[in-house]
This record gives C-alpha cells, structure tokens and sequence, in this order.
C-alpha cells in the first residue's frame, strides 16, 4: 500500500471519529443538559389550564344593604372543541340552538369565535378548553323548560350545556339604584390583557372588569383569585384527565359610607326637581331640564351619604353582555345617563365660590362697613338706608327678605332680589300689622319688623314620629314648619278642634289637610297619602286627619306640620312645647 492510500485512510478515519464524537456529544447535550427543558416544552404542550372565575365581592350601603351581589342564573355554554369534532364542525348544532334561543346563529358562531386580529365583535377571549357561555337566561318557566330542552336532548346539542352559574347582580335597596357610582361590568380587552404579567393572562382573559363607579376603583379587591385546573390533552385537543385543580377565592366586600334610604331620596328629589322645571315656565324659574346631580355629605365626617344623577340607568343591562341597540339608545338618550354630572362634569362654581371671597375678611360675624365694600354695590345700602321697593337689589334687602321669612312671612330664596314674592310678603305683614298694604318697605314697615313674630296658643303633637327638619332657615329658603318622618300610613291627628277647611291636593304640598281653629289659628298637614276628612267636617282634637305619605315635593314619607296665626306662620315647636 503506498504512502498516499495510507494518508487517505488516515484522514478518513479522523473524519469518521470527528463525526460519531460530534452526534454522541449533540445526544449527551439532549439527553443529558437540555433534557428537562425538553421534557417540560412536552408536557406543556400536553396540559392545559381552565380558569374557572371568581365569584365577585359584594358592594353594600352603611347599613350593610345590598347594591352589588351575585345571583344563580342558568347560563348556556358551548363546548368548542367538542362542536368542532362535529362532521359539519358543529353547524347543524348551532342552527338548532339559535332556533332554541331564538337568537340569530351569525351572533352564536361570534360568540365561540376565538379573539383575534379579524375576529367579530363580542368574539371569545379565554381559553378554548373553558365551555363559552353564549346565553343566560331568565329566572322563568319558559327558560327552565328551554334548559330541561338541551339536557334531555344531548344527541341533539353535543357539546352544549345548560348550568347554574353566578352572575352579577344589581338590586335596588330602598328604592335606590345608584348606577353611576356603583358601575358597571364588560369584557377586558386585549389591550389590557397585554399590560398584565405574562404569568397572569391566562387566567385573566375571560375575566369582567368594571368599567366606572366603584367596579372601577376597587376592581382589584372585588376581583378575588380565579381557580384553575389543569388538564391533559392528546393531539386532538380532547381532555384525557384532570392534572390538578384550585377552587376560586371570592373577591373582598366593599363597604360604602352610602345610606341606601338617603340616596333613594335624592334620586327622587332629582327626578322631581327636573318634572317641576320642565312644566314651569322659564320666567318662572323653569326651563327644559335634561338633567340633574346632587351629593348629600356628613357634616361631621365628610363622608359622602349620597351622590346621585338624573337620568340613570339600569347597571343589569350590562350583564352578560348589552346589545348594540341598547349601549345605543344610552348614548343616545337626553341627558347622557351613563355620564356621572355629581363628579365627572364642570359646572360654574356660582355662590360656592363666595367663600373664597369671605375667607378674606376679618371673621369677627359682623356685618360691618368693610364687609359691605367687600360685596360692591350688593353691600352699599345698611338696611333702613332707604325706602325698599319692587326692583331693588342689596344687603338691606336680603336683611328684610330674612326678617319677614322670620316672622312668619315667606318669600321664598333669600337672594338679596327685591320680586314679586317679597312684594306680596311684604303686603302679608302690613295688612297683619295694619298699615297700608303698598308692598313697598318704609320705616313704619320695618317698625313692624322690629318686634317679637307671633306665637300660636298650645297644641297637641298631631303624630307619634321623631322630629326631622326643624322650623327656621334651610340654606337660602326657609322652613316655615315641622317635618316628622315616618312610615307611609301612619296615623296623623288633629292638633286642636277644628273644621276642615281645604281637603285635596295643593301642588308642592301634594295632598293636604288645612284645619281652621278659630281667632284666625289654621293648622296645615301635608305630603298625605290619604286624608280622613272632608271640606266642613267638624273635626275633634286628636281625631284622625290623614295617613303620611311623600305626595308633593316630597323627598320621603313624613308629614309636614305648619301653623299660621291670621296669616302669619307660627313657629309649631314653640306652641307644641319641643323646645
């Protein structure tokens, strides 16, 4: 053999070692370094995660009233792998369900559609191994039996469920809706999905999230833990077995410094408030209202009692889902009930911002000279000044609109405006007092103003009730009576012997029952539900007048309790000996 075909050989051995060296040390590499990442990319490719979510905390007043809970409800679900192994890929199946349902089959098929760069609105964004709940139904006959439809007949809807399931619920304690600042659920979105840990979007992707209110703010503490089993797949997709499995962890109850009876009574108010200005005529006062917002504090704690928007809306729409046409009609609807005008609007601030003004002055409580430069022209005029009349505007007269409120004269806000409500006021006090009735208050007027207001002779308490508002001033009006709260229907008697005078409805007073005791004393009991006596009925001290109600311009049920002496409103406390 010569020395070149020994070299060859030579060179191929070499070659032969370098290769069998090269693959045995790929396979200690595989085998032995990177087997386990090998090993667990396999099992993962294997085992898949159901998230099975959390039931929701509950949202409650100060008193521990419900807002926010959950409820059972029959829900549908669609098991899409299942559907999917079907011949047709589960068309037959969903036809047959939609005219089940009664829903279109474009909106079923959207539904169990998988969420993706070209997927339908409404599209399904968990896993694919979770059943996808397409329907809940009502809590009736008729779904129950549509239910006992899909089970009994399995060969018919292979992969479909009917289950109980927890669904958020909305109530109304009270009367009270709160929509605005308890919220409302939907579907968290992809772009929110991508900001969460990598860890946590799997689990999170088929999750609710509050949209506004308190769903909103407290989102991470109502949430709770999600459960999640893990679960084995063959290369079909098919469950083969159940891996592990950890039950969800309820979310945190949220307790409000909310009052559920205050709040019903501001969203009265509100609605109210806005009827009366829509039929008043702007001249009046009135206008074409679309909307209203009003917010109750605790002076002592600062805490909200209440925080309320007219129009509202009913949070349960948005439950499983709202439809196009119902997100549009509240986009739509006069007054935009989904925005919240107590905290998400801009208002003028108007008198609010006069104590910033007042913080300036010396804070001695006197109205003195610097005070009144400090208001302009409002402040020019000390009252007694000059001879006040229809059309003047100042201090003197916000002075003299207080003083005759004060001595049983109202004449509605105290705004400092000499109108046609002060003129007929001022006219009321001097026929009182005996002078000329011009409307036009001169020192002989102002004279009057200068002595005690009358009092009424004693009389019997008409109701078995606490003592709400009290007679005197409420903010720039005045309470010319006693407020006694109490539960609709309860008994309401005469304070002194009497004959009934007026029996009926009287506008802001709803309906009401005006006594006449004679030496001109007249004793009014509004807000009635019902009235137990007629015009020119004798009436006994004591005997049944009416039952309480909240007719009127009423904020709940209470009777509202006035006395008047030949005209001129008397303080009823006094002549009831409360204080």
């Amino acid at each position: 053999m010569s020395d070149r075909s020994r070299l060859r050989l030579v060179v191929l051995r070499v070659l032969v070692i370098s290769l069998l060296a090269t693959l045995l040390g790929r396979l200690w590499y595989l085998q032995v370094l990177a087997g386990p990442q090998y090993q667990q990319a396999a099992a993962d490719n294997q085992v898949r995660d159901i998230v099975a979510a959390a039931p929701r905390g509950e949202i409650v007043d100060d008193k521990g009233k419900r807002w926010a809970t959950n409820r059972t409800a029959l829900v549908v679900s669609v098991d899409r792998v299942k559907l999917l192994r079907q011949k047709d890929e589960g068309e037959a199946v969903l036809r047959r369900l939609s005219q089940l349902l009664g829903v279109r089959e474009s909106a079923l098929e959207a539904k169990i559609q998988l969420c993706g760069p070209k997927a339908p609105h409404g599209c399904w964004n968990g896993s694919p191994y979770e059943p996808i709940p397409v329907s809940q139904l009502k809590d009736d006959v008729r779904s129950t039996r549509l239910a006992l439809q899909i089970l009994e007949r399995k060969e018919d809807f292979p992969g479909v469920s009917a289950e109980l399931g927890a669904v958020r619920d909305y109530t109304t304690p009270s009367g009270a809706l709160a929509s605005q600042v308890l919220g409302y659920l939907a579907p968290i979105t992809l772009k929110e999905l991508k900001k969460l840990p990598k860890a946590q979007q799997d689990a999170r992707r088929s999750d609710l999230v509050g949209r506004s209110g308190l769903e909103q703010q407290y989102d991470a503490y109502l949430r709770g833990q999600p459960g999640v089993t893990e679960v084995a797949v063959d290369h079909l997709g098919a469950v083969t077995s159940t891996l592990s499995q950890t039950s969800p962890e309820p979310g945190d109850e949220v307790v409000t410094s909310l009052d559920a009876t205050v709040q019903a009574s501001l969203e009265k108010a509100l609605a109210d408030a806005v009827t009366r200005a829509r039929h008043t005529e702007i001249k009046k006062g009135g206008g074409p209202a679309d909307f209203a917002a009003g917010v109750v504090l605790d002076a002592l704690t600062g805490h909200v009692v209440a925080m309320a928007s007219y129009p509202s809306y009913d949070p349960n729409l948005f439950v499983g889902g709202i439809s196009e046409r119902d997100y549009q009609a509240l986009q739509s609807a006069p007054g935009t009930p989904l925005l919240d005008k107590a905290y998400a609007s801009a208002y003028p601030p108007g008198s609010t911002f006069k104590l910033i003004s007042t913080a300036g002055l010396v804070t001695d409580g006197i109205a003195g000279p610097r005070t009144r430069r400090a208001l302009g022209a409002q402040g020019r005029h000390p009252i007694g000044s000059r001879p006040l009349r229809a059309g003047h505007r100042g201090w003197d007269v916000a002075a003299l609109q207080f003083s005759l409120e004060m001595h049983g004269f109202p004449c509605g806000t105290v705004d400092g405006g000499f109108g046609a409500r002060t003129t007929d006021a001022v006219r009321r006090l001097q026929a009182f007092s005996g002078l000329t009735a011009d409307g036009i208050a001169g020192p002989a007027t102002l004279a009057a103003l200068s002595r005690s207001p009358v009092r009424a002779p004693a009389l019997r308490r008409p109701i078995a009730a606490p003592l709400g508002d009290r007679y005197g001033p409420r903010n720039n009006q005045f309470h010319a009576g006693l407020d006694f709260p109490a539960p609709t229907g309860t008994a309401i008697t005469a304070a002194a012997s009497g004959r009934a005078i007026f029996s009926g409805f009287d506008d802001g007073w709803g309906l009401t029952v005006v006594l006449d005791h004679g030496n001109g004393l007249h004793t009014r009991y509004a807000h009635l539900s019902s009235a137990a006596v007629s015009v020119g009925a004798s009436v006994p001290s004591g005997a049944l007048v009416g039952r309480v109600g909240s007719t009127g311009f009423a904020t709940g049920p209470h009777l509202h309790f006035e006395v008047t002496v030949r005209g001129a409103n008397a303080d009823p406390g006094v002549a009831l000996g409360l204080y």
